[in-house]
């Protein structure tokens, strides 16, 4: 009686076109997480040897993932605490 219409199908744009989803690369392994927080930290401790002024909460926050990454069960769980690792490089490593 009606359109056919494929539910499974990305939404048209505006201009009609329908856009496909770029797949998200895989999530990190809790292994893969740790190495960060540990790579993350010695860039921190490096900063501060070389005299930069280093925020304090820093490594209370970095402490927080490395808790965070542990306890982390499902790949959405492990992809946002790798999406708080970039945020806190961004903040207190690029300057």
């Amino acid at each position: 009686p009606g359109e056919a219409t494929d539910e499974l199908a990305p939404p048209a744009a505006a201009d009609g076109k329908r856009r496909v989803a770029t797949p998200s690369p895989a999530a990190p392994t809790m292994q893969q997480l740790l190495a960060r927080v540990a790579a993350l930290q010695h860039s921190l401790q490096a900063a501060a040897a070389r005299g930069e002024d280093v925020d304090p909460s820093a490594q209370s926050f970095l402490q927080k993932y490395r808790l965070q990454a542990t306890m982390a069960s499902t790949p959405a769980d492990r992809a946002k605490v790798a999406r708080a690792l970039e945020s806190w490089q961004r903040t207190f490593l690029t300057r």
